[in-house]
C-alpha cells in the first residue's frame, strides 16, 4: 500500500484526526489501554492485532504489521519481554507523539474577566517573520478580527514577549487589555467572540456526535476520534464566553465514561 493511501484511509478512519497509518495504530493502541483501564501501560500482543484489524478494517493484516514495525524503529513502542515479543508498551517518546496528535480537555479554565487585542505592524521585509506571528497567534488561541488585529481571553502577554525577543519583533507587537462587557465597533464582546471562533458551527457538530454517540453501549475507536476532531477544533473559551446551550461538556462525558481523561 502506497503512503497517499495510507494516508487518504487514516484521514477517513480518524475524522481528520490523524494522517499516517503508523500514527493511526499507535492511537489505536492508546485507546486500548485507555478502555482496560487508567492504570495499563502495556497490552499483549496478539490482543492488540486482534482489536486493531477490527477497527482498521481497511487496512490489511500486513500494513499493521508494517506499521508496528515503523513505531518500533521510531521508538515509540517497546516489548518489555523482548525474549518473546507478548507485550506492545508505549515509551516515553510514544506518549510525547501522542501529545502532539490528541488535543487536551480542559475542564478548568481560569480566566482573570478581561479581552485581550493583539495588533501589530511589521514590517514588509519581515514578512517571513509576520507569517510566523500569525501561526504563533492562531496556536495561542487568538482569533483575527481583522488584519493585524487579534483577539483572545487569555491573557498572552508573556508568551508573546519571549515569541518577539527570539524573531527580532521587540516594539512591534501591542497587547492591550479591555473588560468581558467592552464592544467593538457595535458588536458585544460575547456576540464577537460567537462569530469570531464559529462556536455555532462547533456546538452543530457536538450536537450530531450526541445523537450518534450518547447511547453507545462499548468503546468504539471511531466515538474517540469523532470527537477529539471536534475538540481540536474548540478553542476552549472560558465558561462564561460560552453560549448557555453549549454541549461541549456534554459530549466529553460520552468520550470520558469510555476512555476517562487523557494523561500522558
Amino acid at each position: 500500500m502506497r503512503r497517499k493511501e495510507f494516508r487518504d484511509i487514516a484521514l477517513k478512519l480518524s475524522d481528520g484526526l490523524l494522517q499516517t497509518a503508523t500514527d493511526t495504530v499507535l492511537f489505536t493502541l492508546f485507546l486500548m489501554l485507555c478502555s482496560f483501564g487508567k492504570s495499563k501501560t502495556s497490552v499483549g500482543t496478539h490482543q492488540m492485532f486482534d482489536e486493531a484489524s477490527l477497527w482498521l478494517q481497511d487496512f490489511n493484516y500486513k500494513t499493521i504489521k508494517n506499521a508496528i514495525t515503523q513505531l518500533k524503529h521510531k521508538k515509540y513502542i517497546s516489548y518489555p519481554h523482548k525474549s518473546t515479543k507478548e507485550v506492545i508498551e508505549i515509551t516515553e517518546e510514544g506518549k510525547q507523539r501522542l501529545l502532539n496528535l490528541i488535543p487536551q480537555y480542559r475542564r478548568k479554565r481560569s480566566w482573570d474577566s478581561r479581552m485581550y487585542l493583539v495588533t501589530y505592524d511589521v514590517p514588509e521585509s519581515h514578512k517571513r517573520h509576520r507569517e510566523f506571528l500569525r501561526s504563533f497567534l492562531k496556536r495561542l488561541g487568538c482569533a483575527m478580527l481583522q488584519e493585524s488585529v487579534w483577539i483572545t481571553p487569555y491573557n498572552p502577554r508573556k508568551t508573546i514577549q519571549i515569541f518577539c525577543k527570539d524573531y527580532d519583533l521587540s516594539g512591534v507587537v501591542i497587547v492591550s487589555d479591555m473588560g468581558k462587557d467592552a464592544v467593538i465597533g457595535e458588536i458585544d464582546i460575547q456576540s464577537l467572540i460567537r462569530s469570531l471562533y464559529k462556536l455555532d458551527k462547533i456546538n452543530d457538530r457536538y450536537a450530531k456526535y450526541i445523537k450518534l454517540y450518547g447511547t453507545v453501549k462499548k468503546p468504539r475507536p471511531i466515538l474517540a476520534t469523532a470527537y477529539l476532531s471536534i475538540l481540536r477544533d474548540d478553542p476552549q473559551l472560558p465558561h462564561a464566553l460560552l453560549p448557555n446551550n453549549w454541549l461541549g461538556e456534554k459530549a466529553h462525558a460520552i468520550f470520558h465514561k469510555f476512555y476517562g481523561d487523557i494523561y500522558l
